[in-house]
């Protein structure tokens, strides 16, 4: 067991082999991976769906780049257009795309090698999919900081955050989100003044994985302008030049500082108890910040969120 744990935190910038690390260790459920496939065979059937439609009902296995931008915003309602464009850049690199008019081979990109490697692309579906409920779990805490700054957290007030993170989720999915926080099976058993410690609620929130319903408040806009915000998502492809790194199917070096954790999973090098609470978390300090012996970065939207991975208890 020791030596397959260790494979696994050597070799955890593989998005698949860092999933199962979080999952064998407690930090995620195991239906993470399943909803992962979900989505990578949702989009599988959305491209021959658009591939259909382009041709007029028969479809040829190909799809002009120009389309893609609407087939991803289609699958994956809640995501940010930046990290859609981030979905775009690796459809191009994968693709060669240089121009709106070419032809995008997707049955290429659900393919794998005889390693068990995907594309590009189906790796940057998968890391957000990892990353996603990290990053909910993020903004709940920060949220949640400036109403308790480090002292024990009320179930209204981790209602009111979730409420703040996500406005559209339904109140009985922020209730059971809630009561998974504080170490109940059903929110009936929940009362709403009851406290528990900021870092225990995060780390029991984390294991339920929360997605959002709605997308990120600056995302947002009229149905009038859904036009405009469509128009935002990469519809030329991207110039830029490859890294060794993406060539490689890794995650890149990070362009920002990464976040410090206000608190540590069990077992993970740093400050802990008091001293960890008394510090509250800004853009440069976070609890859900993942320390690990080696820092990968990770593409969480457009902008490079360095996720130093929570070292194994």
């Amino acid at each position: 067991a020791y030596n397959v744990f260790d494979g696994l935190k050597r070799f955890r910038h593989e998005t698949e082999l860092d999933l199962l690390l979080e999952v064998l260790s407690g930090n995620l459920p195991e239906e993470l991976h399943a909803a992962q496939m979900k989505a990578v065979e949702t989009l599988r059937k959305a491209f021959a769906e658009a591939d259909a439609k382009e041709h007029s009902g028969a479809a040829e296995g190909t799809l002009k780049r120009k389309g893609v931008p609407a087939v991803l915003r289609k699958v994956f309602p809640t995501k940010s257009d930046a990290q859609l464009n981030a979905l775009l850049q690796a459809l191009d690199r994968d693709q060669l795309c240089l121009s709106p008019e070419a032809l995008v081979r997707y049955a290429d990109l659900f393919k794998e090698d005889r390693d068990g490697n995907t594309s590009t692309f189906i790796q940057r579906v998968r890391e957000q999919g990892l990353l996603e409920p990290r990053d909910f779990v993020i903004q709940c805490e920060l949220e949640l900081w400036s109403s308790c700054a480090g002292s024990p957290v009320s179930a209204e007030q981790a209602m009111a955050a979730i409420s703040v993170v996500d406005p559209k989720k339904p109140k009985t999915e922020v209730g059971a989100l809630v009561a998974a926080g504080f170490g109940h099976e059903a929110q009936s058993s929940l009362a709403l003044e009851e406290t528990v410690a900021l870092r225990t609620f995060c780390k029991r929130l984390l294991r339920k994985a929360p997605m959002r319903t709605g997308r990120p408040a600056k995302d947002n806009g009229t149905k009038s302008g859904r036009r405009k915000r469509i128009s935002k998502l990469s519809v030329v492809p991207s110039q830029a030049p490859l890294s060794p790194a993406t060539c490689k199917g890794e995650r890149e070096t990070p362009s920002t500082p990464s976040w410090e954790p206000s608190f540590q999973h069990d077992g993970a090098r740093g400050e802990s108890g008091a001293g960890a609470a008394s510090r509250a978390p800004s853009m440069s300090s976070c609890s859900l910040s993942f320390d690990a012996p080696r820092s990968a970065s990770t593409r969480l939207g457009g902008n490079v969120t360095t996720a130093r991975i929570p070292k194994l208890a």
